[in-house]
């Protein structure tokens, strides 16, 4: 009763459980609808969205300059010890991620048809313009929740989440059906909208009790840009190899091997959620012990822990029930259980890798991160390239495969860096 007690009363616990119970919700339902949209649009179409999907992830990295991770770290050091800073460093971050995703954004929508003709599919055109729109609000909306993650509002970040996790099913469902792709992405488009409103409600209520003195901002922008060079150019590297990897799964193979792949990404995306969402908990929480050596490495191994287990037990479930998940997906699907089970178990060695990252940054060894990312998501893609030339008809499962082995060789090396740094 008394480790009960002192569970309940851990701010570590409550932000973890509200992290928990508010994605549970927001995740749980984009699951559902990514299986309806799939029934609907088929295999091929729904390889198309998935590539779609992948581009907005990959761009929303250079459109927030990876500040999403820096301002929560600023965030959490900065609101005890120097509250005046915190405004500047909240709306300097907001405002440098405004013009990068805008520049971004109006790249992507006057040089559309040329992107969906490098991909093979010149229809898209119009999609991917919708998608365009679609970049500012998502990068807006991660560098909020990097705030609040920051003041460790995970509880008002999971409410939202769970929000726009509901709106996003129903808008999904029935936008779909009438419009196909384009009606997929109408909903992305008005849920991302919904989530940036409702997280800049929240940070305009958290910023309230703090000072409004005006201070030049040029050297918070300078720290912030400084710090977040090295988190962007590994989130870069990693957006754009991983993005090849799905190109050269267009060109050598197939869309309806994109369509496996996205398939199985998203149940793998299910089972890191928990990972995912912890790791702005751990992120905060880490940085906010830096004068505590004990107290920062009992976090970090209680974070690996429960990582582990989070991840493990979806796993296994999944693993188990692999050709049941499959049918719903319908006949196109057929070849997914196998893909689906090596992605799972990779998500194992991935949220692993998530604590160690997070570590790295709150320890102010973000270059150690980079070049150590960098170099093995460089060879995620030659592997891909040389297994998906080697056997086309299989793409899907070759790319999910060179990502299995190099997630592998990746975290040993991460643990090993570790103990040694330490």
């Amino acid at each position: 009763m008394e480790y009960i007690h002192k569970l309940k009363e851990s701010s570590l616990f409550k932000d973890s459980l509200w992290s928990l119970l508010g994605n549970t919700t927001g995740y749980g339902l984009a699951l559902i609808a990514g299986i309806i949209v799939a029934r609907f649009l088929g295999k091929d179409i729904y390889g198309e969205y998935g590539m779609i999907k992948s581009t907005l992830l990959n761009i929303a990295v250079f459109s927030t300059f990876g500040l999403g991770y820096t301002v929560t770290k600023f965030v959490a050091e900065s609101k005890n010890k120097a509250n005046q800073c915190i405004r500047q460093i909240t709306f300097s971050s907001i405002n440098i991620t405004l013009v990068t995703s805008t520049l971004f954004a109006l790249f992507l929508f006057f040089f559309s048809k040329h992107v969906a003709t490098y991909l093979n599919a010149v229809h898209l055109s119009l999609s991917l313009r919708i998608f365009a729109v679609i970049i500012i609000f998502n990068a807006l909306s991660t560098v909020q929740i990097g705030i609040l993650a920051g003041f460790n509002e995970f509880k008002s970040i999971a409410i939202n989440k769970g929000i726009v996790g509901i709106t996003t099913f129903v808008l999904s469902v029935i936008l779909t059906y009438f419009w196909e792709i384009e009606g997929a992405l109408s909903a992305l488009l008005i849920a991302t909208i919904l989530n940036c409103v409702l997280n800049n409600i929240i940070v305009r209520k958290k910023l309230q009790p703090y000072s409004r003195i005006e201070r030049s901002t040029e050297n918070i922008v300078k720290q912030l840009l400084l710090f977040s060079l090295p988190i962007t150019l590994q989130e870069g590297v990693y957006s754009i190899t991983h993005w090849l990897c799905i190109a050269i799964l267009v060109k050598l193979s197939n869309y309806g091997e994109v369509g496996l792949y996205s398939a199985a990404i998203q149940w793998s995306g299910i089972i890191l959620f928990i990972p995912g969402i912890l790791k702005n908990v751990a992120l905060s929480h880490l940085s906010g012990t830096n004068d505590n050596i004990t107290q920062h490495k009992i976090i970090f191994k209680r974070m690996l822990f429960v990582s582990f287990i989070s991840t493990l037990i979806p796993c296994l479930i999944v693993f188990i029930f692999a050709d049941f998940i499959s049918s719903f997906y319908g006949e196109s699907f057929i070849r997914l259980p196998l893909i689906l089970n090596i992605s799972v178990f990779t998500t194992i060695f991935t949220a692993m890798q998530t604590l160690y990252i997070q570590n790295y940054i709150s320890m102010n060894k973000i270059w150690i991160h980079f070049y150590l990312s960098a170099s093995f998501n460089i060879l995620t893609l030659v592997l891909a390239f040389l297994l998906i030339s080697n056997n086309v008809i299989n793409g899907a499962y070759m790319l999910i495969l060179s990502q299995l082995v190099i997630s592998i060789i990746r975290l040993l090396t991460y643990h090993l860096v570790f103990i040694n740094k330490n």
